[in-house]
This record gives structure tokens, C-alpha cells and sequence, in this order.
């Protein structure tokens, strides 16, 4: 069965980070805000610790602060 992403371990010897960062850049560097979010959102990136259940929380506190909802109480539902 499943496993929750609570615990589940993000692996950091893959440089999964570098891949995203690079992949974000080609789809995106066109695109009109690109250039607006890109440093925070690799910055997100390249902090994330080992805790994937941390790290979509964070991605998640920052597209909810960026789209003017950061005011809302996020819980977790473990």
C-alpha cells in the first residue's frame, strides 16, 4: 500500500535540485514572470531539507503568500 509523504525522505544525492532549477529555466524563461519568481523559488529548491512532506509545505506557503492568500491557516492532515 502507499506510504504518506510525511515520511517519506527526499534523496539528496540524486541532484534532483539542479534538474528541477534547469528544467523550471527551459519551460518557463519565456514567460512573462519568470524573471519575478525564479531566485525565490530556486532558493525553495536548493533549501529543501530532507523531509518531502516539509518541502511541499513550504512550495505551498509560498504560492499561497504569492497569490494573496498567505494570511490562511494551512494544517496538516497526517
Amino acid at each position: 500500500m502507499g506510504r504518506s509523504i510525511r515520511g517519506m525522505q527526499i534523496n539528496q544525492a540524486a541532484g534532483w535540485q539542479r534538474k528541477h532549477l534547469r528544467t523550471m529555466e527551459q519551460a518557463y524563461r519565456h514567460r512573462p514572470h519568470y524573471d519575478r519568481y525564479a531566485a525565490e523559488i530556486g532558493e525553495l529548491i536548493e533549501s529543501a531539507g530532507n523531509s518531502l512532506g516539509d518541502f511541499f509545505f513550504a512550495i505551498l506557503g509560498y504560492f499561497l503568500e504569492k497569490s494573496g492568500l498567505g494570511g490562511k491557516k494551512i494544517l496538516r492532515a497526517s
